[in-house]
C-alpha cells in the first residue's frame, strides 16, 4: 500500500512540475523575430544584426544577448556633414522571455530621447 501511495504522489508531483512556468531567460538569437520598442519595429530576419542602405544612409540595429543591450543607429557617407553617425543603445530588462522595459543607456546625435528614458518592448515572430 505504501508503494501505491508513493507512486501516486510521484505522479502528482511530476504533473505539477510540468505546469511550472518556462525559464524566464530571454532568447539568445533574435533570428526570425521582431523587437517592438515603444512605437518602432526592428526586424531580425537572419540573426542578431540587421543593416540596410537607403541612399547615402546605412541603417542598422543589433541585439547583444550577453549584455541584453539593443542598439539602433545610422551612418552616412555625405562629406558635407561632419559627424556621420547617430545611435541609441538600450538595456533590455526582461520581465518575461518576450517582453519587458528598455532603459536608454547611451545615445549620440539622435537626441530625441530623454536621458535614461524607459520604454516597453515586446518580441514577436516575424510575419
Amino acid at each position: 500500500m505504501k508503494h501505491l501511495i508513493y507512486l501516486f504522489l510521484m505522479s502528482v508531483l511530476s504533473v505539477s512540475c510540468s505546469l511550472l512556468p518556462l525559464d524566464d531567460k530571454p532568447a539568445s538569437n533574435m533570428r526570425g523575430y521582431c523587437l517592438i520598442l515603444g512605437n518602432h519595429k526592428y526586424s531580425f530576419p537572419k540573426g542578431n544584426e540587421y543593416s540596410r542602405r537607403r541612399g547615402v544612409f546605412r541603417l542598422y540595429h543589433c541585439y547583444t544577448p550577453e549584455t541584453a543591450t539593443f542598439t539602433e543607429g545610422q551612418e552616412h557617407n555625405d562629406p558635407d556633414i561632419a559627424d556621420g553617425v547617430g545611435f541609441s543603445t538600450w538595456k533590455l530588462e526582461f520581465l518575461t522571455p518576450t517582453s519587458g522595459m528598455a532603459t536608454l543607456i547611451d545615445q549620440h546625435v539622435f537626441g530625441h530621447h530623454d536621458e535614461e528614458e524607459r520604454l516597453p518592448f515586446t518580441i514577436v515572430p516575424l510575419k
